[in-house]
């Protein structure tokens, strides 16, 4: 391989990870976001609401995050 094809691929996987940390990182933050405004609107029907969408948010970040380990394994 040579230097113009390692920095290539190196460019590709570092684009990879960035891209996975960034969605983790997005969806954690609608996870919180939506878990501070279960806690706002306590004993209101939105508050169910909001804690289901933080719920769903959360594991949405839990694949996320093994996707991220999956790319930083692959180096």
């Amino acid at each position: 391989m040579s230097s113009a094809e390692r920095e290539a691929w190196r460019k590709f996987r570092s684009d990879r990870i960035a891209a996975a940390k960034k969605e983790w990182e997005d969806l954690l933050d609608l996870a919180r976001a939506e878990a501070d405004l279960a806690i706002q609107t306590l004993g209101t029907s939105e508050s169910r609401a909001h804690a289901e969408r933080a719920t769903m948010l959360t594991e949405k970040f839990k694949v996320a995050l093994a996707r991220f380990n999956e790319e930083i394994d692959m180096l």
